[in-house]
């Protein structure tokens, strides 16, 4: 993100972060899309799932001449395969030796849903206290607010939110950006943009901003996605320039034959094209049979729609307990969401072709964590 330089620009990167962390799948993450579709293959046995966690990520920066060592993100995961822990590290270049830069922690709510991300900033000599946090907050299933805060020696003080509304598919229709006035300890909205969709992915996103609280609003800037193959390939912005959209900056991603990021291209736009960063992706593999397997007809989980009358099983669990059944696509809505007892179940509900996360909670514990495939 070399290329963010500007105050407006800083307010783009903050909702696009907002953004991707409404939407996995969206601004700057296709990786993270990548990273969680794994093929399903059916053995004797059990269903096998074989999971790609990303590791991390080395990233370099062009100097006009050549490619700089710029930083290196490492990933960590909990026993749920859940991101938990985010470390960067930045090359000094005049000591030329690698230096600490930032930890990120990531808490849950319970199954997916993200609670919090603490932000940890290294001081030359120690970590500082957390800096910075962004807090979800969900009703019926869905984000609909997100907050910005910064810790204040005493407490987290709040500086800016967005908050989210849905259509009647579970897409997200219209964001709004708001700051804290400290004057008169209200919100005040800054900036809104609006999604359209190609099927469930974002297609495009226009951001506009106020300076009036919202009687008139002006355009900024737009997000668009390169969707091919049935995966986000490369995402763009564009900035207006009072009568047209005018090229910014662009970031391409290069799939290996997994499925997987494995290479992504950033350059800006200054009377032409100019590279300013890349980054390779490393995984991990990590292949195991399935404690629980999801049964009933292999087909229906890869090839079919396991909601036309599938059943779902889990033989190694109690049938004599509740279970919370959830049904998640690539952005992370759900699409499925119901409490059924014992170990079988049949889902019904509309679906898309895809890949999606199905995930089996006793309380806040997940007992069981798949992903399965639907294709028409």
């Amino acid at each position: 993100m070399k290329a963010i330089n500007n105050l407006p620009v800083i307010l783009l990167f903050l909702l696009s972060r907002q953004i991707s962390i409404a939407q996995p799948a969206g601004f700057y993450d296709a990786r993270v899309q990548a990273h969680i579709t794994a093929p399903i293959q059916k053995t004797a046995s059990a269903l096998v799932v074989a999971e790609w966690q990303l590791d991390s990520m080395h990233c370099e920066s062009f100097n006009g001449q050549g490619w700089d060592a710029d930083s290196r993100s490492y990933y960590r995961y909990d026993a749920q395969h859940r991101r938990v822990q985010d470390s960067l590290i930045s090359f000094d270049h005049a000591q030329q030796i690698w230096q600490p830069s930032m930890l990120t922690f990531y808490e849950y709510l319970s199954g997916d849903d993200v609670k919090t991300i603490f932000d940890l900033s290294w001081n030359g000599q120690a970590w500082g206290q957390d800096t910075m946090r962004t807090r979800n907050v969900y009703a019926n299933g869905q984000l609909t607010e997100i907050y910005e805060e910064t810790y204040a020696g005493q407490g987290w003080v709040p500086n800016g939110k967005t908050t989210m509304t849905y259509d009647n598919q579970g897409h997200v229709s219209q964001r709004f950006s708001y700051f804290l006035d400290e004057t008169t300890n209200e919100w005040t909205v800054i900036g809104r943009s609006t999604p359209t969709y190609l099927g469930d992915f974002i297609k495009e996103e226009v951001f506009e901003f106020t300076n009036d609280n919202g009687i008139t609003w002006q355009s900024f800037s737009r997000v668009y996605y390169t969707i091919e193959n049935g995966r986000i390939e490369g995402v763009a912005i564009q900035i207006w320039n009072g009568a047209d959209w005018g090229p910014f900056f662009r970031e391409e991603y290069t799939f290996d034959d997994r499925g997987l990021v494995v290479h992504e291209d950033s350059y800006q736009f200054n009377n032409g094209w100019e590279p300013t960063e890349r980054c390779d992706l490393f995984y991990s593999e990590q292949t195991t049979a399935v404690h629980n397997p999801v049964s009933g007809s292999a087909a229906s989980l890869q090839m079919a729609n396991p909601f036309a009358g599938g059943m779902v099983s889990a033989p190694g669990l109690p049938a004599s307990q509740d279970y919370r059944i959830s049904v998640f696509d690539l952005n992370g809505r759900p699409v499925y969401d119901a409490v059924a007892s014992g170990n079988q179940w049949q889902l019904s509900a509309p679906q898309t072709a895809g890949t999606y996360m199905l995930t089996v909670r006793t309380g806040d514990q997940v007992v069981a964590r798949r992903k399965f495939v639907v294709a028409r």
